[in-house]
């Protein structure tokens, strides 16, 4: 009974609550204010300028300096360790006599990483490419999206249509053109040159059979792990839903949401810096890299023979060569860019809101009663 009453009671308010949304939605639209012309052209400008700022962002964090942290392998420096153990502290000591005591001690140990702070690592590219060396490769990038993205239409288009059919579509894409996401990478990492995108293009017995199984697993793995994190919120939401459990709701996304960040740390980004260092090893004798990079993955390969060996191998000792310090620089790059584009949205978004409220004034709140209600009404 007490279950029937509260079927009932949500019912009602469901259908009070739809009435007042309407009735505003409605209060808005037969109100008399229009949008000036310079409101759309300052809003507009600014959604605009958000936009750049974010596909900016999202480039030169996301990929330039992803990539850079990906293949770079810090060279070891060495240092000198002084000892006296027989020193005397006498004023009239010659020095002389006290270098006959100094023993010089030579360790190697790691040099700081370029990548190892994002104003380091924009200090370091720009000093080499200048300004515009923040979008190292977005030439190639953009060709390769394109290429990507017309294919993918193309094939999904063409082919028939079943759960999961757009995920087999673009992996079958960028196992294709593997050579071309290797060029990207390649005008991304090395020195610069006026190499356009064919001459960079690598041959393809030589390279495609490496790059097809770490593209692959890129494009599989970490997709099919966030496959199941959703259908695991779709059940919780269900059990969620019948039993009328609102803190399981919250309990499981919030849990969910930190497995699939778990996925994006812990295999996309290993998987992602895999790919990269084999296609930096492939990179052609003759070019060097602006970041230092180990192209036989810690002795495992004879430099620059990574094209003749087996691709399984390659695969193999290319993931292993990925220590916790390279994980965790990743980790940090990865954290940095959502922190800085969670910050750009905020700001974005308030921006917009504020030109919002000084073009409409005391219309702003009917406005955005009647965004919502629009809004409630179709979910």
């Amino acid at each position: 009974m007490g279950h029937i009453v509260g079927h009932l009671v949500r019912r009602g308010y469901e259908l009070s609550r739809d009435q007042l949304l309407q009735k505003e939605a409605e209060t808005f639209m037969k109100s008399d204010f229009k949008m000036p012309i310079w409101g759309y052209v300052v809003i507009g400008l600014t959604v605009a300028v958000s936009i750049f700022a974010l596909a900016s962002i999202s480039y030169t964090i996301g990929h330039v300096i992803l990539t850079l942290t990906a293949v770079e392998t810090p060279m070891t420096e060495e240092y000198m360790n002084v000892d006296q153990p027989g020193a005397k502290t006498d004023s009239s000591l010659q020095k002389e006599s006290l270098l006959k005591d100094v023993e010089v001690v030579t360790a190697p140990v790691p040099a700081k990483p370029i990548t190892s702070s994002l104003p380091g690592t924009f200090k370091h590219i720009t000093s080499i490419g200048g300004f515009r060396a923040r979008w190292r490769g977005l030439k190639f990038g953009l060709v390769y999206f394109f290429i990507f993205g017309f294919f993918c239409h193309l094939i999904g288009y063409a082919a028939p249509r079943f759960p999961g059919s757009r995920s087999i579509v673009s992996t079958l894409v960028a196992v294709i053109f593997v050579r071309i996401h290797a060029a990207w990478t390649h005008a991304t990492i090395a020195m610069p040159s006026q190499k356009r995108v064919r001459d960079r293009l690598l041959p393809r017995r030589l390279c495609w059979r490496q790059l097809a199984i770490p593209t692959f697993a890129l494009m599989t793995v970490p997709r099919g792990l966030h496959y199941a994190i959703f259908c695991t919120l779709m059940y919780v939401n269900q059990i969620a839903a019948a039993k009328d459990l609102t803190w399981l709701w919250v309990a499981g996304g919030i849990v969910l949401l930190v497995a699939a960040i778990c996925v994006d740390i812990f295999v996309a980004l290993p998987l992602l810096a895999t790919l990269s260092r084999i296609e930096a090893a492939l990179l052609p004798e003759d070019e060097d890299t602006i970041v230092p990079v180990d192209r036989s993955f810690g002795g495992k390969v004879v430099p620059n023979s990574v094209a003749g060996t087996c691709a399984f191998a390659t695969f193999k000792n290319a993931f292993k060569s990925i220590d916790g310090e390279a994980r965790r620089r990743m980790a940090k790059v990865y954290f940095k860019m959502f922190i800085v584009i969670t910050g750009v949205l905020f700001i974005a978004f308030h921006a917009v809101l504020f030109e919002l409220w000084a073009i409409m004034g005391d219309k702003l709140p009917l406005l955005l009663l009647s965004v919502n209600a629009k809004i409630q009404q179709q979910m």
